[in-house]
């Protein structure tokens, strides 16, 4: 399906990129709140929870499912995402008409990849001890260690 035209002009206005920005900034901070009050007890895709207790993250159900989930998939190396996401929003706020390149995008993609691997490595070899909830490289981390 092919956008209309208006579309991509739209993204370009430098009010939107200021909006896109400012959303992206607020996700961050989110996302890091929820990190730092993540507990176990909160419902994920990877913890099933019932919904007797309070939900004890600060961002709320949302956050304890962003935390939870980003945890199990990609352990500890989901810290990288909030200032990551923090600094691509300050760009846009700032006016920088510069958009990340394509090899910067998958180069931090294959960053993520191999630091959960290699903190799934550092388990195994017994240098790390066992994050509180799986592997501290996550499911991801766990995949490739199998795979390879």
């Amino acid at each position: 399906m092919k956008l209309p035209p208006v579309v991509p002009t739209v993204f370009r206005h430098p009010k939107a990129r200021e909006v896109m920005g400012l959303l992206l900034m607020a996700f961050a901070l989110l996302l890091l709140v929820s990190f730092l009050s993540y507990s176990p007890l909160d419902p994920s895709f990877f913890h099933y929870a019932t919904r007797e207790g309070p939900v004890r993250n600060v961002g709320g159900l949302v956050g304890a499912h962003l935390a939870g989930d980003l945890l199990g998939l990609v352990g500890v190396v989901g810290f990288l995402l909030p200032p990551a996401l923090f600094w691509v929003g300050f760009t846009f706020v700032g006016g920088a008409s510069r958009r990340p390149r394509t090899v910067e995008v998958v180069g931090f993609l294959f960053l993520l990849v191999s630091a959960c691997l290699l903190l799934t490595l550092l388990e195994h070899g017994r240098l790390l001890s066992q994050f509180q909830r799986g592997s501290p490289g996550g499911f991801v981390g766990a995949l490739l260690f199998d795979i390879l």
